[in-house]
């Protein structure tokens, strides 16, 4: 078989034209994600990088790298965008948290601080993963993070390698040799460490090209309670490291439970200028006027805090102050989590909210007791039950 080259602009051409048949498959996309393996977005992105594989022999590796990031903007329209959970429907307040948040991990902010790891810590259900999600959905559309958002899950060490072969397998793999011949690399891997440690070195690769060609991305560690099972890791001590890819473009946030975690410059194995700081950003309970917002949302399907706000002041007496009462630290405590139950439960009732607190007084002490009702875990058909 005889050997051939292209030039880039004749080999950019190709592509181009590659690119205008693939519109037509996406319109076939319909409702399936980008990344379903089978959708064609999926298809028409493998395809493609398959042909960059063989036409671009005449460039370097650089160039590659460039080329396939700009196929996956021309089949998906934007960057990978891998969430734990999807956009909060009421997020309310945090506006303190979402501005930290973007001094320290946003890569276009002018205020941006030398901190590339932000800890959002506090208690379960205080809103931790909806504010790193509300933060990292707002500024993917205005395209600050363009090498793309991704999101690991560190509740233990088993779920973290879990959480990153999945990542690598579904959305990293260009296609199904690849997918195979990395699945047979996890299946050889005796203990969850060495999986980690071997999907990092996907991961890394991956997110080296993206640095490579200046597109800056994020990485969400979702339930990281136990700090250890992320900062014993490879990929914490990479990452942290001097020159590494968090110096580099790239942006770490982590949701946790615990304070325990090495802060400033000393979280990163050697001293250097380029060395990267972590900073710790505690998550509260909401206000009770914050909190009364939040129900009124759920409760209506409001879009925006200030359309609750103006209900709020034209609620008669007697329903304002049974508002008051349940967004209060003596009932639901000011914690998002109870709150949005609490508003969702009134939707689905279509009671009035003198109705939920007589309901909520009676009920709670027999509902909380149950042992399946722990605060953070009672569910929509347990609460109906009463």
């Amino acid at each position: 078989m005889s050997s051939f080259s292209l030039e880039p602009a004749l080999l950019r051409e190709a592509l181009a034209t590659l690119h205008d048949a693939f519109c037509a498959a996406d319109q076939l996309a319909g409702s399936l994600d980008w990344w379903d393996p089978s959708s064609p977005h999926a298809l028409a992105l493998r395809f493609q990088a398959a042909v960059v594989k063989t036409l671009s022999q005449s460039v370097d590796a650089q160039e590659q790298s460039r080329l396939r990031l700009q196929l996956e903007e021309w089949v998906t329209g934007r960057p990978p965008v891998i969430l734990p959970i999807r956009g909060p429907a009421a997020f309310s307040g945090r506006r303190d948290v979402v501005e930290s948040l973007v001094a320290n991990l946003c890569p276009c902010a002018d205020n941006r601080s030398s901190s590339c790891v932000v800890v959002l810590v506090g208690l379960g259900g205080v809103g931790k993963t909806t504010a790193a999600v509300e933060f990292a959905s707002t500024h993917r559309a205005r395209t600050w993070f363009t090498g793309g958002i991704l999101s690991v899950d560190a509740s233990s060490p088993v779920v973290l390698a879990d959480s990153v072969e999945r990542l690598v397998l579904n959305h990293i793999a260009v296609d199904a040799a690849q997918q195979l011949l990395w699945q047979s690399g996890f299946a050889a891997a005796p203990t969850p460490t060495r999986r980690m440690e071997y999907g990092w070195t996907l991961l890394r690769k991956w997110l080296a090209e993206r640095a490579e060609a200046s597109r800056p991305w994020l990485l969400l560690v979702d339930a990281a309670d136990t700090p250890s099972v992320l900062t014993g890791t490879v990929l914490w001590r990479e990452l942290l490291s001097p020159g590494g890819l968090l110096t580099r473009g790239g942006s770490l946030l982590v949701a946790s439970r615990s304070r325990d975690w090495p802060v400033g410059i000393s979280a990163a194995p050697l001293s250097s200028v380029e060395s990267v700081s972590v900073e710790i950003v505690d998550i509260n309970l909401v206000t009770c006027q914050e909190a009364c917002i939040m129900l009124l949302r759920y409760r209506h399907s409001f879009t925006s805090d200030a359309h609750a706000l103006s209900w709020l002041c034209e609620l008669q007496e007697d329903e304002a102050t049974a508002l008051r009462h349940l967004a209060s630290e003596s009932a639901l405590g000011g914690l998002p989590l109870a709150l949005e139950q609490a508003g969702t439960y009134a939707r689905q009732a279509d009671c009035t909210w003198v109705e939920f607190a007589k309901r909520f007084d009676q009920q709670r002490l027999a509902l909380f007791s149950r042992p399946e009702c722990s605060f953070s875990l009672v569910s929509y058909d347990t609460i109906s039950e009463y």
